[in-house]
């Protein structure tokens, strides 16, 4: 992982503090700002490499892997020291960082939190997080997957399937590729990092046929990032 570890900025110690109210919650998530890294710097080769071949296998869709980064704020810092995330992802999905962090959504300038706030969500161990990855990759998009070639006729319609092998490999090997993605993310810290993912649609970028749809939401309490991958798909 390329992030270094900051003691005075990390989020693993629990802040044992008496806990702010919701009106102060309210009134710092408002004034908060989230820092856009730079993504080249901030993502590793192997969080790539399972980016792009997430990518290739939904040619009539795609995926995209973002970073951005949650400040020190006092009052944010209490709950996030907790894992207390439910605001915190509505609120990077409306940030103006996530927007510059995935151009390629094209998200509109005028997103508010409440957009999403009728999102479900579904929390995932932490350690199990490369083995959805790889059924996810297994699964595949509506003409190609990790394991198999195109139909036989999906050359002729679909633009891109020139570009991707006739197979990537075994489950085994789209295993290993989401552990690879997990070390080089994460650490395999798998007590420092949340996984939460939701298969609604909450930007036109998404396809209108639902299937292939995914977001991933990651918080890492040690390096305040949080990782956005987006997966979607149609025939």
């Amino acid at each position: 992982m390329t992030e270094e570890y900051d003691a005075d900025r990390s989020l693993l110690e629990i802040d044992w503090s008496e806990r702010p109210s919701d009106a102060e919650l309210a009134a710092a998530r408002t004034d908060a700002t989230l820092a856009v890294p730079d993504q080249d710097e901030a993502i590793p080769d192997a969080a790539r490499e399972l980016e792009t071949i997430m990518d290739e296998i939904h040619v009539n869709g795609g995926a995209h892997l973002g970073v951005v980064r949650v400040p020190p704020k006092e009052v944010l810092d209490w709950f996030l020291s907790r894992s207390e995330t439910g605001w915190l992802r509505r609120d990077v999905l409306a940030s103006d960082a996530l927007a510059d962090a995935l151009p390629a959504l094209g998200l509109p300038s005028d997103r508010h939190p409440r957009d999403y706030a009728d999102l479900e969500w579904e929390r995932y161990p932490s350690y199990t997080l490369d083995g959805h990855l790889a059924r996810h990759l297994v699964a595949g998009g509506a003409y190609y997957s990790f394991l198999e070639p195109p139909f036989q006729d999906a050359d002729a319609e679909v633009p891109g399937y020139e570009h991707v092998p006739a197979t990537y490999g075994d489950p085994a090997d789209a295993k290993r590729l989401g552990e690879r993605f997990v070390d080089a993310v994460f650490d395999e810290r798998y007590q420092e990092f949340t996984v939460s993912v939701t298969f609604d649609q909450w930007c036109d970028w998404f396809k209108p046929v639902p299937v292939w749809d995914v977001t991933y939401v990651c918080f890492d309490r040690r390096t305040r990032l949080v990782w956005v991958f987006v997966v979607t798909g149609a025939d």
